[in-house]
């Protein structure tokens, strides 16, 4: 009698085959996905080193000018002192009723008020300087992001589609206050100046399968990734710290 053995491996033999052949295009479509996953992780991190770029320099810019401003505190003091003395001179000017002591009083008044209004200028394009570099910054960031997002998904567009949406979540602020609302009053760093003046980004990458591989890929996967520098002052220094978001 003979054995049936060698038509039954066969017969396995034909299975196997015929289900290796019908996972084929999964097995591909998949290694597909995990190839444009491991590229989308690399492409992640050059966005982020690209923005740290653009950030860090932004910060180091904004602190020369917040360094500029507080440098004008002790000229702020002695003008508001000098002003001070000037209208308590004219006030024992008034009482004298000597009318050239008055006019001399009230030419020292109006001479420190100018002062101070040009240093309050001064004071204030400094400020304007903060708010500039800051806001350009993130524009850059924005531009720059969004032209290498849509350049690297074209590469992946064929396999997988891909879209990257980028967004500033909330606008970086100079750190610095007024000490009092006095006309151009001395400044100080906020208390806070590490989340004041963060400047951050966000992008958000959606993944879908295309036409090709839709059957076997047919879920989307959405991840929000960003990068952020922000400032603080420690030991008579300015230092930068980064929020980094892990892609593994």
């Amino acid at each position: 009698m003979e054995s049936p053995r060698p038509s039954f491996v066969k017969q396995n033999h034909g299975t196997i085959a015929m289900w290796f052949l019908f996972s084929l295009p999964l097995i591909f479509s998949l290694g597909v996905f995990i190839l444009t996953t491991f590229f989308q992780i690399e492409r992640d991190s050059q966005a982020q080193r690209l923005c740290y770029k653009i950030f860090f320099q932004a910060q180091r810019e904004s602190a020369h000018w917040i360094d500029e401003l507080l440098r004008l505190n002790p000229r702020s003091t002695l003008l508001k002192t000098q002003h001070e003395q000037a209208l308590q001179e004219l006030e024992i000017a008034l009482a004298s009723g000597q009318p050239s002591a008055i006019s001399f009083a009230e030419a020292r008044v109006a001479y420190y008020h100018a002062k101070r209004l040009t240093l309050e200028m001064q004071q204030k394009n400094l400020i304007a300087q903060v708010h500039k570099t800051l806001f350009q910054s993130e524009n850059d960031s924005v531009e720059q992001l969004k032209k290498y997002f849509d350049s690297s998904d074209q590469k992946i567009r064929n396999r997988l589609n891909s879209k990257t949406g980028v967004w500033i979540e909330k606008k970086a602020e100079p750190g610095v206050s007024p000490v009092s609302p006095d006309l151009a009053p001395n400044y100080r760093l906020v208390p806070d100046i590490d989340r004041h003046q963060k400047l951050k980004i966000n992008w958000r990458n959606q993944r879908f399968a295309s036409l090709l591989f839709k059957r076997f890929i047919s879920s989307s996967i959405a991840e929000e990734k960003s990068c952020a520098v922000s400032p603080f002052w420690k030991n008579h220094s300015w230092y930068f710290s980064v929020d980094q978001d892990k892609f593994w």
